[in-house]
This record gives C-alpha cells, sequence and structure tokens, in this order.
C-alpha cells in the first residue's frame, strides 16, 4: 500500500482517526475566512446605521418645511401649503420621512429666492410668510383638511402613481388629490 503523507493517524477520545492535513487546514481557513467576513459585515453594518441616524440628523426642522412647501406648491396658495403642511405632519407621526422631495433640490435656496420673488412680482404675494404660517397652523393642530392624508399629487398634470394605486383618496384640494393607504 502507498502511503499518502497527506493522511495522519491521530487519536480522539480514545478513537483511532485518520485526517486529512489538507482538509484540516482548509477547515481552520474557513473558520478564520467567516469570522473575518462577519467582522467586515458587522462594521458595515453598525457603518450603515451610523450615515442613517446622520442623515435623520439633517433633516430640516418643521420651522424649515416652508422651502420645501414653496418648492412643492409654486402657485402661493395658502390653503395648498396648509393642506401640504398636514401631510407632511400626518408623515412624520407615523414615523416618515416628511416626503418635501423638493428639499433635496441642490439650488434649493435659488428656486425659492427666486420663486418667492416671482410670486411677489405677480402676484402681490409674501409667498415666504404663507409657507411659514401654514407649517406653524398645521403642526399646532387644528382641522386635518387632508383627513389624514400621508400623500399627494397633482392629478391634473400627471396621471395616478404607481404608489397610489390601492391608496383611498381624502381630498383633493386646489387640484392636489391627497391619499391615505388604510391598514
Amino acid at each position: 500500500m502507498i502511503q499518502d503523507n497527506r493522511w495522519r493517524k491521530r487519536t480522539v477520545a480514545g478513537i483511532q482517526v485518520e485526517s486529512f492535513y489538507e482538509g484540516c487546514f482548509l477547515t481552520c481557513l474557513g473558520r478564520v475566512m467567516l469570522w473575518v467576513c462577519t467582522f467586515i459585515l458587522t462594521i458595515g453594518l453598525l457603518l450603515m446605521i451610523f450615515a442613517a441616524g446622520e442623515a435623520r440628523a439633517a433633516e430640516p426642522s418643521p420651522a424649515d418645511l416652508w422651502k420645501g412647501l414653496i418648492a412643492e406648491e409654486t402657485n402661493g396658495s395658502y390653503e395648498l401649503y396648509y393642506a401640504t403642511a398636514w401631510c407632511v405632519r400626518n408623515r412624520l407621526e407615523r414615523g416618515l420621512w416628511h416626503g418635501l422631495v423638493a428639499l433635496k433640490r441642490k439650488d434649493l435656496d435659488r428656486f425659492v429666492a427666486e420663486n418667492v420673488s416671482y410670486v411677489k412680482a405677480r402676484y402681490d404675494k409674501n409667498t415666504e410668510g404663507l409657507a411659514k404660517e401654514a407649517i406653524e397652523a398645521a403642526f399646532a393642530g387644528g382641522q386635518d383638511p387632508t383627513n389624514g392624508a400621508t400623500h399627494y399629487e397633482d392629478l391634473e398634470k400627471y396621471p395616478l402613481p404607481g404608489w397610489a394605486k390601492g391608496m383611498k383618496v381624502t381630498a383633493v384640494i386646489e387640484g392636489r388629490t391627497f391619499f391615505r393607504k388604510d391598514t
């Protein structure tokens, strides 16, 4: 019989077993790799959690949401600002993101300033004041004109979005349709 040097005999708990050296080495290497991968994944997960916490900390306060109202609803209507502010409040109370996509604009400050100037010159409306007042009023309480809506869309300009399928229409205010998912 040809002896293969890769095999080794040893005694484990009084029983003689043969083990394959390379197999043992690969098993040990596999365990080390498993620990390394687990460590890397744990660090990555912790970094993601930290980054998410930082992102939440950077979210605007209700006092700064007025810029989002102006950027989302450029017509300067207090009723629409107020309804949108209630929608934002409803989202935040349910633990959702505020939903004002316009706040992500890189040129938000310039866009808002131009819009405020345009509406002031054309319609003699103080949109900044109206938006701030609407946010303050909605977050102070009172009657919710959206009936608990958490989403809205201008269905006069855009088709029904996919996210709205299966949601209940709670109100239509100045062309904006407000939705709520009943659970």
